[in-house]
């Protein structure tokens, strides 16, 4: 037992002489926590938007409208009528418009068949499941009381134990009862007679947006594409240091050989792994799920060529800051996570708060995933995906200049 115990506080202060590692251990999972807490807390700036034309403005509508909003759940958007509905759909502005059609609270009002309009997007799939949700369970209220009524004389015209003179006055009291405004002594949740059926219906129609839908697997292929050509470029970029630590590297540059000539030489490496990760997963994409990546073929070529020279960047980056290839592990994998989080390579950035989507655009990720929209999503071309390109590329130049200013290949510091 005691050897135990001696080995058990030998691997612990090993760890713990080790701060870097400590450090890590502690603040990638915290790091992790936050981005995605942030993300889908949303800090009370995501609020998801329904457009209404209200062509009736009657009680039944406003009692429909109160349901809505009471829900806290979405905030109502008036719109003048149907065609502004349909256009600001069409250009993806909201997810959904709710119409309201005159004499609805009349229809409401004399049990007569009530309809809604409910117009979906289908590009903004996220939002619009909570909001079919929410229409169809609000669609109850405002003919809720006429619904009780109706199980109410329907119970008494049944109820053969009862008078004829008694059950009149037992239906004066139960419709007194029924009608009575909330406070008023004990009111009744009108969605309880749901059972019974509502004489309101919603009818649902798709409205697409101009542009070409949000694809869920044309997000996911590039996101992770990108992910692992920045673990690619780090996992290289250890090798170059794993490579000094045995003096391979002294050995090389015995040889007439600049520290440019070898950096250069180094990026040969640290490009080819990347743009062999992100090829397997374009081309998984489309064997596995049938992606097929739209917008102009040779900007995508040209996005993707960016994006493994923004990777070859942060490799070096790592290579002028670490001193082994272990703290490149370590902080490369730390550096990618968040970024990768962050930047929108797990999720679209548009479900995240407007500052987070700001202060994504400090990563390699979201500049590499808004080219990749702009493709997939508007079906752009070169001049659609030039900033973002040219962001990726400074990138690499940032790179390769701290590495030049840093790294010495000939010695372990």
């Amino acid at each position: 037992m005691k050897k135990l115990w001696a080995i058990f506080k030998k691997d612990w202060r090993a760890f713990l002489r080790d701060p870097k590692a400590v450090l890590l251990s502690s603040l990638l999972p915290i790091g992790m926590m936050l981005v995605v807490g942030f993300a889908f807390s949303g800090g009370g700036d995501w609020v998801i938007e329904l457009a209404v034309v209200d062509s009736d403005g009657g009680e039944a509508a406003k009692t429909l409208l109160e349901t809505i909003t009471d829900a806290e759940v979405c905030e109502l958007v008036p719109l003048p009528d149907e065609a502004a509905a349909r256009a600001a759909l069409g250009d993806n502005d909201y997810a959904a418009a709710l119409l309201i059609p005159a004499g609805f609270t009349e229809a409401v009002e004399s049990n007569a068949d009530a309809g809604l309009t409910l117009l979906v997007n289908p590009r903004r799939d996220v939002e619009l499941r909570v909001l079919e949700n929410l229409v169809q369970g609000a669609s109850i209220a405002p003919a809720g009381k006429n619904v009780a009524l109706r199980m109410a004389d329907r119970f008494l015209d049944e109820a053969d134990f009862v008078s004829p003179e008694a059950r009149e006055d037992v239906r004066g009291e139960v419709r007194s009862y029924i009608t009575q405004e909330e406070g008023a002594g004990g009111s009744l949740d009108w969605q309880d007679f749901t059972e019974s059926g509502s004489p309101v219906r919603v009818t649902t129609e798709e409205v697409r947006a101009t542009a070409a839908e949000w694809d869920a697997i044309l997000q996911y292929v590039p996101g992770y594409a990108v992910m692992f050509a920045l673990f690619g470029a780090a996992s290289a970029a250890a090798g170059v240091l794993a490579e000094r630590e045995k003096g391979l590297a002294r050995r090389i540059l015995t040889s007439p050989l600049s520290l440019k000539g070898y950096l250069l030489g180094k990026s040969g490496f640290l490009v080819t792994l990347p743009v062999a990760q992100m090829g397997l997963l374009f081309g998984f994409g489309a064997v596995a799920f049938g992606a097929v990546y739209p917008g102009s073929t040779a900007a995508l070529l040209l996005v993707s060529v960016c994006v493994v020279v923004a990777s070859v960047g942060l490799a070096l980056a790592l290579l002028a800051f670490c001193r082994t290839a272990k703290q490149i592990d370590q902080l490369g994998l730390l550096v990618i996570l968040v970024m990768s989080a962050l930047g929108g390579s797990w999720w679209p950035l548009f479900i995240t708060p407007e500052w987070m989507q700001s202060l994504a655009h400090v990563t390699i990720n979201a500049w590499a995933m808004d080219a990749y929209a702009e493709l997939f999503t508007f079906g752009g071309g070169l001049g659609d995906v030039l900033v973002p390109c040219l962001v990726l590329l400074g990138y690499g130049v940032v790179g390769f200049l701290l590495a030049l200013w840093r790294y010495r290949p000939q010695e372990v510091r």
